[in-house]
């Protein structure tokens, strides 16, 4: 049994993610992680759950039981969390948040000392060491752990983003704070940075994070800049690690469009390093194109931002990014941020002098169908084991080699198989992403 996904550990609260499980990985933690350390340092956060606080205090309390010092931060994005890891020498950083998820789930996501999400190994090592039921040694009273309060470290994060902006007040902006983490910070970095700022689900309850909101649920922020006549506009996640655009005529500027101006940006800056980006095997074949007419490379990894960082790390590479909006700008952050993105966005648009509408004048796409097949554990892992499974889905990709490309995986971060079918012909894709989502049900579920 797994426990880790692609983005840390993740499940429904009080059912998979319960505060004994906090305990035992608090053991793990110090064990795997930290046994090197006579008093380690951790720096927490989380985002807007109604569970995320008894999370952190669960966790902070069994670490500080062991002897580590926790300093929590409170409600802030997940890249913040990663950066002051580093900058302020922690030797754990620990982000308490289900990210996209609905309130029901919750999650944790760990970082080492440089920021860096943890390795397969370490994921492996902490897992083992759960399911042994092994446990450490309680610090003496004199030497338990401290947990303090850091709620400082929000405004030195909204300065140090600030600090990147090249920007004038030209624009009237909207935000959809997607009633998770960025309600702290946005704000105030936005409102620097606007002729006129208007935002929307900026209240969270527990309960509302994500909610028909944020950047997997555009709608309404889509019909805010209709109703506003606003310039451009910003969606986050949950935990602030991602970025959706909208332009001034309701279009959806996705995470690849938003790739492709930050890379012409940063190519025309001289911050490109080896004119080269990291992206996923899910990015359009249009943005590869774009890319590789304005001569810039591109490097292919995995589904998931841990392995587009993986990628820039291995390669030196200084950007890399999703479709879904996490954008990566190595050289001043080592994890995804929704802020950051967005002000990169307006910086590149006044030095390249290009209208906002334009962005997705940039290149076109390939028409791109997906689907999504509820499936539990045990079918995602059938779907990597069938041999006769994966072996059709080879011909299905074959047979598309020309014209466009197929990718069927299991998400690591909820209970689905994402089928995605890309061709120059939209009607084909569209019945082949159908034919192949029939093919695996009723393989997985031994459908007549």
């Amino acid at each position: 049994m797994r426990l880790f996904g692609t983005d840390g550990i993740r499940g429904i609260v009080s059912k998979t993610l319960t505060c004994e499980l906090m305990y035992k990985l608090s053991h793990a933690i110090k064990k795997i992680l930290l046994e090197k350390h006579d008093k380690p340092k951790i720096l927490m956060g989380n985002d807007t759950r109604n569970s995320s606080k008894m999370l952190v205090y669960a966790l902070a309390s069994a670490l500080a039981s062991l002897g580590c010092d926790c300093d929590l931060v409170g409600v802030c994005t997940t890249p913040l969390i990663s950066h002051f890891t580093m900058i302020k020498c922690y030797n754990i950083g620990i982000m308490i948040s289900a990210s996209h998820n609905l309130f029901e789930y919750n999650g944790v996501k760990i970082f080492n000392e440089n920021g860096e999400k943890l390795s397969l190994s370490q994921e492996e090592n902490i897992e083992k060491y759960i399911f042994s039921n092994n446990r450490e040694d309680l610090a003496i009273v004199s030497s338990l752990g401290e947990i303090n309060d850091k709620l400082e470290y929000i405004e030195e994060y909204i300065d140090y983003l600030l600090s990147k902006s090249t920007t004038i007040k030209r624009y009237k902006i909207g935000l959809d704070l997607a009633n998770g983490s960025t309600v702290t910070s946005a704000k105030k970095i936005f409102k620097k940075l606007s002729k006129e700022l208007i935002i929307i689900n900026d209240k969270p309850n527990g309960k509302n994070i994500n909610q028909s909101c944020g950047a997997t649920s555009l709608s309404g922020l889509q019909e805010l800049v209709l109703k506003e006549k606003l310039d451009i506009a910003f969606a986050f996640d949950g935990d602030g690690d991602r970025l959706i655009a909208i332009d001034s005529k309701g279009n959806v500027i996705d995470g690849d469009y938003i790739i492709g101006v930050i890379a012409l940006y940063l190519k025309k800056i001289g911050l490109l390093k080896y004119k080269k980006i990291a992206v996923t095997a899910q990015s359009n074949k249009g943005l590869i194109d774009y890319l590789h007419k304005e001569e810039i490379d591109v490097v292919y990894t995995d589904v998931g931002d841990k392995y587009v960082y993986e990628a820039l790390k291995e390669n030196d590479l200084s950007l890399g990014g999703e479709q879904s909006g996490h954008i990566i700008i190595k050289n001043i952050l080592n994890s995804g941020c929704g802020e950051l993105s967005a002000i990169i966005i307006l910086n590149a648009l006044e030095f390249l002098e290009i209208a906002i509408d334009q962005i997705l004048n940039l290149f076109s796409k390939y028409p791109q169908k997906t689907v999504n097949i509820k499936a539990s554990e045990e079918e995602k892992n059938k779907l990597k084991k069938s041999e006769y499974i994966q072996e059709k889905l080879k011909r299905y990709g074959e047979v598309f080699s020309k014209t466009g490309r197929i990718l069927v995986r299991a998400s690591g971060t909820e209970n689905l198989i994402r089928v995605m079918v890309e061709d120059v012909d939209e009607e084909n894709a569209q019945k082949t992403v159908n034919e192949i989502k029939n093919f695996i049900e009723k393989e997985l579920r031994n459908r007549k």
